[in-house]
């Protein structure tokens, strides 16, 4: 078995064709944390599209799309309101598409309204990017 950061060459079958991908293994003790998976939303919150897995791990609603927060520095100034869970369904009235496409629309604006999704709840926050 080859360590996580190692990068391989897989083969793959597309549309009937084979083909040759080079990819960077993730650390499976951490699916959501670094690499490609994630990205940095705002200073020191990681998030990543929601999937099947977050939606177990966190008891999302199958309902919910967004960006799901799966990590906060504790440094953040951001560590005091928002979590680990927490979703971004809705950023200055876009549904984001993308950590980058958040990140743009949180950057649109000075003071930026976001609908999230926490614990079953879909509560209001006004964030300064």
């Amino acid at each position: 078995a080859s360590p996580p950061g190692e990068s391989v060459r897989v083969k793959i079958r597309r549309e009937g064709e084979i083909q040759e991908l080079d990819v960077v293994l993730g650390d499976p003790n951490q699916p959501y944390v670094g690499g490609d998976l994630t990205e940095e939303l705002l200073p020191g919150v990681e998030c990543a599209w929601v999937d099947h897995a977050q939606r177990q791990q966190y008891g999302l609603d199958p309902r919910i799309e967004g960006l799901v927060v799966v990590a906060v520095d504790a440094a953040s100034a951001y560590a005091e309101s928002i979590a680990p869970g927490l979703v971004f369904v809705e950023i200055n009235g876009v549904a984001p598409e993308s950590v980058t496409h958040g990140r743009a629309l949180l950057e649109s604006r000075a003071v930026s309204r976001v609908y999230v999704y926490y614990k079953g709840r879909v509560s209001y926050l006004a964030l300064l990017p």
